[in-house]
């Protein structure tokens, strides 16, 4: 009886791993496809990084606008809205300066911004923001959750104008 032969496995070859095109598609697609997906993919990333800083400088106002407030400083207040929103808050606002900076700083534990929209026309930038979060307006109290819808306008061709508050709708 003769010993059965044993069969050799194939030896490795690097040449020929992968040679099925099918497991590198982007050499089947042209390049001006590839490029085109390159830039679509570099522009969501720019108006990521665009929305993010954005929002930062909302968040920054909302806070601003908060301590504002605390301070009873109105005059800083009024600088940080439009002539209408000041026009539709001026009783508010003198009832506030009347009563005088708050005992307490309201303490803000939370805060989620949103932009809901954003849009150019008229020379000016408006965006709507979504405001949430939770506040504690003095040491003594449970945190209050809030929910608020704030108009943004700034002149489109101005870098050092500031986002001015336009309108604020509460949600809750």
């Amino acid at each position: 009886m003769s010993k059965p032969e044993t069969a050799t496995p194939p030896s490795y070859n690097p040449s020929t791993v992968g040679n099925d095109a099918a497991a590198r598609p982007w050499e089947s697609v042209p390049a001006s496809v590839v490029e085109e997906v390159v830039e679509e993919i570099d522009h969501s990333i720019q108006r990521h990084n665009e929305e993010d800083a954005l929002l930062a400088q909302m968040r920054d106002c909302f806070v601003e606008m908060q301590q504002a407030w605390d301070r009873a400083d109105i005059a800083h207040l009024r600088t940080m809205m439009t002539q209408d929103m000041r026009d539709l808050l001026d009783a508010r606002l003198l009832e506030r300066e009347q009563q005088g900076p708050s005992p307490h700083t309201t303490e803000i534990i939370v805060l989620e911004a949103h932009l809901l929209s954003r849009e150019q026309s008229e020379g000016r930038r408006l965006v709507s923001v979504e405001f949430s979060g939770m506040v504690r307006e003095s040491p003594t109290q449970a945190p209050t959750p809030f929910r608020e819808m704030w108009d943004m306008i700034k002149p489109l061709h101005d870098s050092a104008a500031r986002w001015l508050v336009a309108g604020v709708q509460s949600l809750q």
